[in-house]
């Protein structure tokens, strides 16, 4: 009787295995049976459980002619118990399994550049997904560190982003007497501006050359002036836009024009004249004011003018493409942060 109740209470505590197995039945479908199947499958956890609950009862309380079979209310209970865990557990699983699928899906949608594009608090979630990852990596400096980058490098109030393909051409010539220690420098840049948006744009440019006191009578307009300027073939250069103003020693000079709406890239074309004199301004410095992919830049000058270019700040040197006492190239692939550049220098021979 015991090895009897021994093999039985073993069959039973199997069944659960049975059940586990035959979940997989449930993924049988036919085209007649397809609505059963979806009612069983909705519903078989909690049936599992509710008929486990109540096998569990009937074996407890050893209703009718149990109450004289205590060895089959045994067997009952322990039924129960296994039917009951096996609805639980497939439960939990099916919960655990369900949660997964939705994690995922939302994390989809959440970091999708469709989501994120429509998100008006996009600035403050890089900024708290980069303070997260600065922290782990620079813990004491990760404030700072974020500040610089925002504030000084990827500025968010501006609509213009980066310039592409800039192309700079100088041409350098002795103005009068070599003697004189004066230079006369045509600058021609080419680029292509991106905006982050197609909205009416102010786009400005600065140069900036050391007068000294020594040209302080001189008429500005001599010393720098625009040759041409044009935004998609359309002329700026007739345009009041222009500024000239003197401040410690230096002529700076500005242009403020407004890129029209409707676009997200405007092929730029600048030229300007330039007066130096060497003992005063002895270099050209060129200081991005926005970001920069890729640039060239050439100049032509006298043989008893020598010129040198080094790089300002940037990660990469600007590669020379070719080298002759009278006209040079350099270039510069990938990118050159805010307030990066190059310094040119110029030293009579």
């Amino acid at each position: 009787m015991a090895i009897s109740f021994y093999f039985e209470t073993m069959f039973i505590t199997n069944i659960g295995s049975l059940y586990a197995m035959g979940a997989f039945f449930f993924e049988l479908k036919t085209i007649k049976m397809q609505k059963v199947w979806d009612f069983i499958k909705q519903f078989w956890m909690s049936g599992l459980f509710i008929i486990g609950f109540l096998m569990y009862i009937t074996g407890m309380m050893q209703w009718g002619w149990l109450s004289g079979h205590i060895h089959y209310c045994e067997l009952i209970k322990k039924c129960g118990e296994v039917v009951a865990i096996s609805g639980v557990t497939s439960f939990f699983l099916r919960i655990t399994q369900y949660n997964r699928i939705y994690q995922k899906a939302l994390e989809e949608v959440i970091y999708s550049k469709t989501f994120l594009a429509k998100r008006s608090d996009l600035h403050e979630l890089w900024k708290n997904v980069s303070t997260s990852l600065f922290e782990s990596r620079f813990p004491e400096i990760h404030a700072p560190l974020l500040n610089i980058i925002i504030d000084k490098y990827f500025p968010l109030d501006d609509n213009v982003s980066y310039y592409t393909d800039i192309k700079q051409h100088l041409l350098i010539k002795w103005k009068g007497n070599k003697t004189d220690n004066t230079i006369e420098i045509e600058e021609k840049i080419d680029l292509v501006v991106h905006t982050a948006t197609d909205a009416e744009t102010p786009y400005q440019t600065k140069h900036v050359v050391l007068i000294g006191n020594t040209v302080g009578a001189t008429n500005d307009k001599n010393i720098i002036n625009v040759l041409d300027y044009m935004i998609d073939d359309k002329s700026y250069k007739d345009k009041d836009i222009f500024t000239w103003t003197r401040e410690d020693g230096k002529l700076v000079f500005e242009s403020k024009a407004k890129l029209p709406k409707g676009k997200r890239e405007y092929h730029v074309v600048q030229s300007v004249r330039r007066i130096q004199k060497l003992n005063i301004d002895d270099f050209l410095n060129y200081s991005a004011r926005y970001l920069i992919c890729n640039m060239d830049v050439e100049v032509e000058h006298p043989v008893d003018l020598k010129v040198a270019l080094y790089r300002s700040g940037t990660v990469e040197t600007f590669r020379p493409m070719y080298e002759r006492p009278d006209h040079k190239r350099w270039t510069y692939n990938g990118l050159i942060l805010r307030k990066q550049g190059y310094v040119m220098t110029f030293n009579k021979v």
